[in-house]
């Protein structure tokens, strides 16, 4: 069975991330096949290209990661398990500077590849690779464009190469040359070929492939604007050409068992001509040159760089895109029609892939992403399942269409001449090898969430914060409000001075693998904040020794320039004070000039007041002080130089001075206490010790003495008491007494015990 040699994928560099799409659908005929993904652990090295043998074994074409300098190449079978990979490092004719794998094809144990200098000689060799024993050859062409040669294998392992040197080498626009080597290299016919009736442009040759009855096809393109398709017998006779004039830059075909599949996105993308961003275009022609369909695949914001197509063994079609981003890969499946059945997206950096027959496909990419973000030349490999999983890492969904277009031929001529052999070149191979490990880390995916301040102060510019939109294809801010409407195209953050109050949307839409992601955060702007403070510009130290601001038209928080918290801001000393009032978006500022009347004291107290004093007659007390000779009191508020103190109690005393009251305060005390004892016991037994009951003490005067027994009952009057023929018990006593200090009467009750 005819398998149809892998196709280089070449990215068009862009100044930011480039990533793919790949659209999937699950194919069920064959078993599940494992998955991996390994990176290799060499830093500095890239992917040039990827070959897959009939069975499905993945070579990695690596080179240093400035392929212009280097005289080397490294070819490296992978099978799927982290660990030591063994393979070839390649040097053709010992050039110092030997360019990138270009076209390959892999039966067998014999991987087939072109390779192109990379310096102005546009020297194109032709090579081939025993990966098991080791046997090589080479053979140059006379010389190569930018393009080819272009080759294939047949199942016999024979080759067939195609190559357009340039009309600066061949003397004429429109050569072709065509060969047919056997595996080990030896010629089994050339063919040479003129292309007549065509535009005086150079004629470039892209691709070449071959269906199951030996017939195969070359893909060109008249100044890359107007492809053209050969179609040969196995022996290079022609039998039918075409020209397709109404869609440029046709790149790649691919050659299915029912048809033939052309793409406008392949290598020519390298070499930055203006090609179509807006969709991917396929043809499909049956092996006549008919047209069957022709459709082209796009989405929003998905600029294609590359595509590519293929069949797996029950019919179905996979094809895959590419675009700008860091989430790279679609796989879709169409019908026989080329309508899209389902689509999976992947993500990784400059990729290159390549369909299996079974549904699966093996992923390669030349950079990761480090802890930074940034990008990394290291080999990534991956295979999918059948199902297009990679065990543990992640897929994305993705918005791809479809629709059909029209296809407009025409014709030109081709004649047969004879041109030169190739030439023999030395191959060098040596054993190298490198470590894998197995690798699943991924940067977060692309989202639109943003982070804005909700709430804003009229004139306020605010910038938004937004990680999460730098790997995505595209961005966009939209900005809605009073007296706005505005939009800002691929920008990573949105700014804006905010000139109106109000309320503002502002939205942010990320396209990630064709798909729109949108977020939205509302804004609302505020009217100017004012603040003022209220005060008395003297400060006397009876008033309270603070200021207070105040904000409107909404509540605020207040910072003062003494570093004071809150509305109300206390004053100690003579001076200018600020205060600064926010509501948390909008800031206001006012000051005001304080003089405190303690300031014009020099340090001395305004005035000074005996020591606080207790006495049981009138006292005038005389305040001290060098700033007045007059004083009052809150309840008598004329002024004095004494006041005079008749009760007892607490005196406000005050005194005024540089138009401020000063006060202090004065505790008099009326003291007319005298001392009265009585004994709790006395025995009448006329031993002459306590036979009395009586009051001790000096001060007073005796009035009357009542004793009652516990009952209440009355049992003596007088001045003091013997007992009389009262019992023994306790009893009780009332004495009334004259305070010879006050003159006052006064009582005193308690209980006695007679004892006898």
């Amino acid at each position: 069975m005819f398998i149809e040699s892998s196709k280089q994928i070449v990215i068009r560099q862009h100044s930011y991330f480039v990533s793919h799409l790949l659209f999937f659908l699950a194919v069920s005929v064959a078993p599940a096949q494992p998955s991996y993904q390994l990176i290799m652990d060499d830093v500095g090295t890239v992917v040039n290209n990827l070959m897959v043998s009939e069975y499905g074994t993945p070579i990695l074409l690596i080179t240093p990661n400035q392929p212009s300098l280097s005289n080397y190449l490294y070819m490296l079978p992978i099978n799927g398990h982290a660990g030591n990979v063994g393979g070839w490092k390649i040097e053709i004719n010992n050039q110092s500077k030997l360019g990138q794998f270009h076209k390959t094809s892999f039966r067998g144990d014999w991987a087939c590849f072109s390779v192109k200098q990379s310096d102005a000689s546009l020297v194109g060799s032709l090579n081939s690779l025993n990966i098991k024993t080791g046997q090589k050859w080479s053979k140059r062409f006379r010389c190569a464009d930018f393009y080819s040669p272009s080759m294939f294998q047949d199942t016999q392992y024979n080759i067939t190469a195609i190559n357009s040197p340039p009309a600066s080498i061949s003397g004429i626009i429109g050569i072709m040359e065509c060969f047919k080597l056997d595996s080990l290299g030896n010629l089994i016919w050339k063919k040479g070929y003129m292309l007549k009736n065509m535009p005086p442009i150079q004629a470039f040759l892209l691709d070449i492939g071959q269906e199951q009855n030996g017939n195969f096809y070359a893909l060109g393109s008249f100044g890359l604007e107007i492809p053209f398709i050969i179609k040969f017998s196995p022996d290079g006779e022609i039998l039918k050409f075409k020209k397709i004039e109404n869609i440029p830059y046709l790149a790649k075909m691919s050659v299915l068992p029912d048809g033939i599949i052309l793409l406008d996105k392949g290598i020519i993308e390298t070499w930055g001509y203006d090609l179509n961003y807006e969709s991917a275009k396929v043809i499909k022609l049956d092996h006549d040159l008919n047209l069957m369909w022709a459709k082209k695949y796009y989405s929003e914001k998905f600029p294609y760089s590359t595509a590519n197509l293929t069949s797996t063994k029950n019919g179905k079609l996979l094809m895959s895109h590419s675009t700008v981003g860091a989430y790279p890969i679609i796989l879709s499946s169409l019908d026989s029609n080329g309508n899209i059945v389902s689509q999976k997206g992947y993500p990784n950096y400059t990729p290159k892939m390549h369909v299996l027959e079974d549904g699966s496909f093996i992923l390669t990419s030349q950079q990761r992403f480090n802890e930074l973000g940034n990008t990394v030349f290291q080999p990534i490999i991956a295979k999918t399942d059948i199902n297009g999983d990679i065990a543990g890492c992640q897929t994305f969904p993705t918005c791809l269409t479809f629709e059909d277009i029209s296809v407009q031929f025409g014709d030109f001529l081709v004649d047969t001449i004879s041109i030169p052999a190739l030439e023999p070149l030395n191959i060098n191979v040596e054993p190298i090898s490198f470590t894998f490990t197995e690798f699943c880390d991924y940067p977060p995916a692309p989202v639109p969430n943003f982070t804005f301040p909700d709430t804003l102060c009229l004139g306020d510019t605010a910038t938004s914060h937004s990680e999460g939109n730098r790997l995505a294809q595209a961005r966009e801010w939209h900005l809605t409000g009073p007296g706005v409407d505005s939009v800002l195209v691929d920008s990573f953050e949105f700014s804006y001075n905010f000139t109106q109050t109000g309320d503002y949307v502002l939205s942010q839409a990320v396209w990630v693998l064709g798909c729109r992601y949108d977020h939205d955060h509302n804004i609302t702007v505020l009217p100017p904040l004012s603040v003022s403070i209220e005060a008395d510009s003297l400060l006397c130290p009876g008033n309270v020794q603070e200021i207070t601001a105040e904000a409107a038209p909404r509540p605020a928080v207040y910072s003062w320039s003494n570093g004071h918290i809150g509305s109300n801001c206390p004053i100690s000393i003579t001076g200018t004070y600020a205060v600064t009032a926010t509501d948390g978006y909008c800031n206001a500022i006012d000051s005001t000039s304080i003089a405190v009347a303690q300031d014009f004291l020099n340090g001395l107290p305004p005035f000074t007041l005996p020591p606080d004093t207790t006495t049981c007659l009138p006292y005038d007390l005389v305040p001290q002080s060098q700033f007045s000779e007059l004083f009052y009191t809150t309840t008598d508020p004329t002024p004095r130089p004494s006041i005079r103190l008749e009760a007892a109690g607490s005196y406000r005393i005050g005194m005024m001075a540089f138009g401020c009251e000063f006060w202090e305060d004065y505790e008099y005390g009326v003291d007319c206490h005298v001392d009265v004892y009585l004994p709790n016991s006395f025995s009448p037994n006329g031993d002459g010790i306590n036979d009395v009951f009586q009051p001790f003490g000096n001060l007073f005067e005796v009035l009357e003495l009542k004793v009652y027994d516990r009952w209440g009952g009355l049992r003596h009057r007088g001045k003091e008491w013997d007992g009389g023929r009262a019992g023994q018990g306790v009893y009780l006593y009332e004495l009334t007494y004259l305070n010879l200090r006050s003159g006052l009467r006064e009582e005193v009750n308690g209980e006695v015990l007679l004892v006898r």
